[in-house]
């Protein structure tokens, strides 16, 4: 069975280009548009949104009506009491009440809620990152995946070839069964190896699948230009990386939220002053019939003076708390850092590595090309034919994964500057 014709026409459906190949941008779109992972972060957008009402409607007047009806019944044995029998009695109200003076508890409050609103629209941002640097790096992982097919068809191809040469001259008399033994257990490997490499072609494709919600198709090589322009140095990055870092702005607004949590802590053990009003309309009928009205405006002021200790646990839990997520926001930030610092030199590293394969594959086909010759004239045996078929297959394979990588650590950098 010709396992090179099997995957030339399984890869070939996937790697011919057409007018309409996904592009990495276009994957990036679909990711971000199918992702429930962003779709829960825009929820606590609105979540925040709803928070930050709330609390702004703290400082505004409250208003509320209501209306009973009752039975009543009463009657008495005292000298002078009435007995006033049964009273069906109906009562409408209104009351409205407003802060005057809250110890700052409203004003942190609405604080409170803006910074979490801030935290959760910078979650959302670290989150479109991660979901973007997923699509990149699986785009690519399609891409790495269908040339290692190719790659691995062509040095089937070769193989092949050596193999029937070698029995060629094993019938000449001028090479042993050895060598045909060799020359065939390396073509049976390379079998192996391609349908090896098919199949991660398959689960490539079920990542990129997962992470996009489209099926399979044809998707275009990344370019330099498909992804925006890296600083130009590792110190130029960091610096961008402490402004810009969606999860390290993040924690700077949940640091303030925690500030004004405090402020709201410290609040509830100080005066509250408000202003209120009322207005009430009551009847009675049956055995007896009134009409009663009343009104009542005034103001109030409480403060609290014993609660078991509970307001001053409440500050010291919000303050404990204040000082944990500041913790929290110097390791991410030296997670981060350290985490740019590395992708970097890995970027650097794959940009050298590209060069580096690039001249050892021309060397190599070079080598094979001269290998071929010498082992036609009997300068060389099918081993040293065979060993430098598969440097060359190797130096191709290094080639194809450092350009993947330096596609995969750019949208890493990119993702950690929040500019992907």
């Amino acid at each position: 069975m010709r396992y090179s014709s099997i995957f030339l026409g399984v890869a070939g459906l996937a790697i011919v280009q057409s007018a309409h190949a996904q592009t990495v941008q276009d994957t990036m779109q679909q990711a971000i548009q199918y992702h429930p992972a962003i779709e829960a972060a825009e929820i606590d957008i609105e979540l925040a949104s709803e928070a930050l009402i709330s609390a702004r409607a703290a400082r505004s007047i409250q208003i509320s009506a209501g209306v009973t009806s009752q039975l009543q019944s009463q009657s008495t044995d005292r000298a002078f009491g009435i007995d006033i029998g049964e009273t069906w009695v109906n009562q409408a109200s209104v009351e409205a009440s407003v802060p005057l003076f809250t110890s700052g508890e409203i004003p942190a409050g609405i604080a409170q809620a803006e910074h979490a609103l801030d935290a959760a629209r910078y979650a959302l941002g670290a989150r479109r990152q991660d979901v973007l640097a997923s699509a990149v790096e699986a785009h690519l992982n399609v891409d790495f995946a269908r040339r290692e097919v190719r790659i691995r068809e062509r040095n089937l191809d070769r193989l092949r070839r050596q193999f029937e040469a070698a029995g060629d001259r094993f019938e000449a008399g001028v090479v042993t069964r050895t060598d045909v033994s060799l020359a065939e257990a390396r073509l049976r490997g390379a079998e192996a190896e391609l349908s090896a490499a098919g199949a991660a072609l398959s689960a490539a494709w079920a990542q990129y699948c997962r992470l996009t919600g489209q099926g399979e198709g044809t998707l275009a090589p990344v370019t330099q230009s498909d992804l925006n322009e890296l600083p130009s140095s590792l110190t130029e990055a960091l610096e961008i990386l402490r402004l810009q870092n969606p999860t390290l702005s993040r924690f700077s607004a949940l640091e303030q939220l925690a500030g004004a949590a405090v402020q709201v802590a410290e609040s509830q053990r100080g005066v509250r002053v408000e202003a209120f009003g009322s207005a009430a309309l009551q009847t009675g009928t049956w055995d007896n019939d009134f009409n009663d009205s009343n009104a009542v405006l005034g103001a109030r002021a409480r403060i609290p003076l014993y609660t078991g200790g509970r307001l001053e646990s409440a500050v010291r839990q919000a303050n404990l708390n204040r000082q944990q997520i500041r913790y929290q926001s110097e390791d991410t930030r030296l997670s981060l850092t350290a985490a740019l610092s590395e992708v970097w030199a890995a970027h650097i590293a794959a940009q050298s590595g590209v060069v580096a394969a690039t001249q050892e594959i021309e060397a190599n086909r070079t080598a094979l090309e001269g290998a071929e010759i010498e082992v036609s004239v009997g300068l060389r045996t099918t081993l040293d034919l065979l060993d430098q078929e598969q440097q060359l297959l190797e130096s191709e394979l290094r080639l194809a994964d450092a350009e993947r990588s330096v596609y995969v650590t750019a949208s890493r950098i990119l993702a950690l500057l929040g500019s992907l």
